[in-house]
This record gives structure tokens, C-alpha cells and sequence, in this order.
């Protein structure tokens, strides 16, 4: 699943880099710049080191088969968000970002501001390998040319969960059919809780809501020049 996970990743960078370099290949036949310049990639540092290598295997793949230079840069979750607020207040924003935390953030707001490349030439081709709430994540309105389009690439998706043992449901007496609604749903572990605590076999039985740094769909962007 991990290589798996790594392989689309890489994909989606590609497509990233080629969508990038297009337009700044647009760019330079107007100025009528011979040279290439260098694709900035900042990134969000991986919770575990094979995630940031396997990007750096992937950009060093590219940069071999193009000959052309990729500076790319890790930041924490904790820095990035400020690290490219400034880079854009002086105008100086890389060519690909991605961001964990940006997604929820400050994506909808520079699609809306028309900061963002549209990128469904990337997504098209893989859209059916999409869940629709993926989809829903990445169109956004960009309010300067009146349209909705996607402004980011969705490349994983996450979703929080509830962990429970099922004996202590049954020894709770409960059916294994667990409510579907919000009310009804909260109302079945309460009962567990107080049936399990009515069986005074000195074990403490607890409820709680997990909390994490968890966004439920993560993309990349591109900002335009």
C-alpha cells in the first residue's frame, strides 16, 4: 500500500513539474530566454523519512531524463504556512507547493484571489481513480475569472476513526449493529459505558475523541507567476 501510495504521489508530481515548466516555457519565448530556469518545489516535510525520499527520488529521476534543475526544499507542517505567506508578500512564491495544512487554509483563499494555477490537465486523466469528496476538495472559485476549477491536485486522503473492541460490546450486551446517526450513535457507546461500569469487574471502561493534526484531503498547488 505504501509503495503504492508513493508510486501515485510521484505521478502527480510529474504531472505537477510538466504543467509548471509549460508555462514558464510560455514565459520565456516571450522574454526570448534561452536558458531554463530552475522549478522551485517547497514541500512539507513526511511524518517518516521514506516519504521525503521518495520524492527526492522521484524529482532526481526527472531532473536526469529533462536535464533541467529542480531546487527542492522540505519545511515543517509547522513552518511552511508562514514560509510561503512571506515568499508571497514579496513575490517570490515557488512553482509547486505542497502542504498539509494549507489545503484547509489558505488554498481556498488564493484560488479565490486567482493566486492558483488551474490544474485539471492533471486531473483529468486520473479522475475516475477519484472519490467525489476528493474531487470536491481541489474545485474551488476563482473569483477573479468568475469560474470554478481545480486549483490543486488532491494526492492522498485521510479519515478519522473510532477504535473499539467488539467482545466489549457484546459483553456489554449490545447488538454489533452500530447507529448510522449522529444522536443514536453517541447513544450506543454511552450505553456500552454504563453497562460495562455496571459489571464491577474492577477494569475503568473510557470514552474519548481522538485529537490529532488530521486534514481530511491533502493537495498540491501551483501558485502562478
Amino acid at each position: 500500500m505504501r509503495r503504492q501510495l508513493f508510486r501515485l504521489i510521484g505521478l502527480f508530481i510529474l504531472s505537477l513539474i510538466l504543467l509548471t515548466c509549460s508555462s514558464n516555457q510560455t514565459q520565456n519565448s516571450l522574454q526570448k530566454v534561452q536558458s531554463y530556469p530552475i522549478l522551485t518545489i517547497w514541500w512539507n516535510r513526511g511524518y517518516y523519512p521514506e516519504q521525503d525520499e521518495a520524492l527526492k527520488k522521484v524529482v532526481a529521476e526527472w531532473q536526469e531524463k529533462t536535464n533541467k534543475k529542480v531546487e527542492l526544499l522540505f519545511f515543517s507542517e509547522d513552518d511552511i504556512l508562514q514560509v510561503i505567506i512571506d515568499a508571497l508578500a514579496v513575490d517570490k512564491p515557488p512553482d509547486i507547493l505542497f502542504s498539509e495544512r494549507a489545503e484547509y487554509t489558505l488554498i481556498p483563499q488564493w484560488a479565490w484571489q486567482g493566486k492558483l494555477v488551474d490544474v485539471s490537465d492533471v486531473i483529468k486523466p486520473v479522475k475516475n481513480f477519484y472519490s467525489d469528496t476528493a474531487l470536491k476538495s481541489a474545485y474551488l472559485y476563482n473569483n477573479i475569472e468568475s469560474k470554478f476549477s481545480n486549483y490543486a491536485v488532491p494526492i492522498m486522503q485521510q479519515g478519522i476513526h473510532i477504535h473499539y473492541w467488539n467482545d466489549l460490546i457484546l459483553k456489554a450486551g449490545l447488538t454489533e449493529k452500530i447507529p448510522e446517526k449522529w444522536d443514536e450513535f453517541w447513544q450506543y457507546w454511552q450505553n456500552a459505558q454504563k453497562a460495562l461500569s455496571q459489571k464491577n469487574d474492577n477494569k475503568i471502561y473510557g470514552l474519548g475523541c481522538k485529537h490529532s493534526a488530521i486534514s481530511c484531503q491533502l493537495s498540491a498547488t501551483i501558485l502562478s507567476p
